[in-house]
């Protein structure tokens, strides 16, 4: 069964290989999540093509555009240009990926309430909306009767990558992580109330890029993945953008996110992107021997 899927979000979902060409010069086996599971197993996002603004290049199922927010993915239409394909059949299955830049550390949401500045009402106005506006794509996208959706929590930022960029107070910074946690005890709420499954990425954060606080690494078979610098090379879990993972972590992260999900909530069989695969993707095969024979 071909798995068509529908994707609404940001750069984390954008695909690689579109508009923004990421990896530098890596960029030829640099892939983003959407990618991996077009090329490694085989999932329908549509044909590949240029599409006029709010897109740009990218597979016609993908919505996702860089640098958007969850007011910037309603007001451009994200949720009702997927709605309408669903309606009108394809894809089946949907994915909400949003909130990494809704509070980043260059948004005015970070650096105002990290300073004090947003707060109060005013704050409890922004932590609405941003509820709000996955909702409001949540249930533009049920009203058009796909198979299943899988969501997501905001992305949290932990304290040391705060000092790391120049936001050194814990207690400033805990007034975001505290902003965070309230929308994203909203979202749960409405997840479940909606019978929705979703991730929390920063659970695999911990399990993965940032190894339990030690911002090592992790391995994949005999190599090891660092998250202790950032480039562009596939050894890195992020590329030198220091924003966006590189191949062999979208591939672990795409299975916790969206496959796990997808087979537990919706009885499905998707097959996990296994770890030769990924190291086949990025050329890291010759050091690897009888290992990447396809058992």
């Amino acid at each position: 069964m071909t798995i068509q899927l529908g994707v609404l979000g940001d750069s984390g979902v954008d695909s690689y290989r579109g508009t923004d060409n990421r990896g530098g010069d890596y960029a030829a086996i640099t892939f983003g999540p959407v990618d991996l599971l077009v090329l490694l197993r085989g999932f329908d996002c549509g044909e590949w093509g240029n599409y006029d603004e709010p897109r740009r290049t990218d597979y016609a199922y993908n919505w996702a555009r860089s640098g958007a927010t969850s007011t910037t993915m309603i007001s451009g239409g994200q949720h009702t240009g997927l709605a309408s394909q669903v309606t009108a059949g394809s894809p089946r299955l949907c994915w909400i990926r949003i909130g990494s830049n809704d509070f980043r550390f260059s948004s005015d949401n970070y650096q105002n309430t990290y300073n004090g500045s947003l707060s109060g009402e005013s704050l409890q106005t922004v932590i609405d909306q941003c509820v709000s506006n996955v909702f409001i794509a949540a249930d533009t996208l049920i009203s058009a009767s796909p198979l299943g959706i899988v969501g997501q929590l905001f992305p949290r930022r932990t304290a040391a990558e705060a000092a790391a960029a120049g936001f050194s107070n814990a207690t400033y910074h805990q007034r975001v992580t505290d902003a965070l946690n309230e929308i994203n005890d909203g979202i749960i709420s409405g997840f479940n109330n909606r019978s929705i499954p979703y991730r929390d990425q920063s659970v695999w954060n911990d399990i993965y890029v940032y190894d339990n606080g030690n911002n090592i690494g992790f391995d994949v078979w005999d190599e090891r993945i660092i998250s202790d610098s950032n480039g562009d090379e596939p050894h890195h879990a992020l590329l030198s953008d220091n924003e966006h993972l590189g191949t062999i972590a979208n591939g672990l992260w795409v299975n916790y996110m969206l496959l796990e999900p997808l087979n537990e909530a919706y009885g499905l069989n998707i097959r996990f992107l296994k770890p030769w695969e990924l190291l086949w993707m990025v050329n890291i095969s010759n050091n690897m021997g009888g290992k990447l024979e396809r058992a």
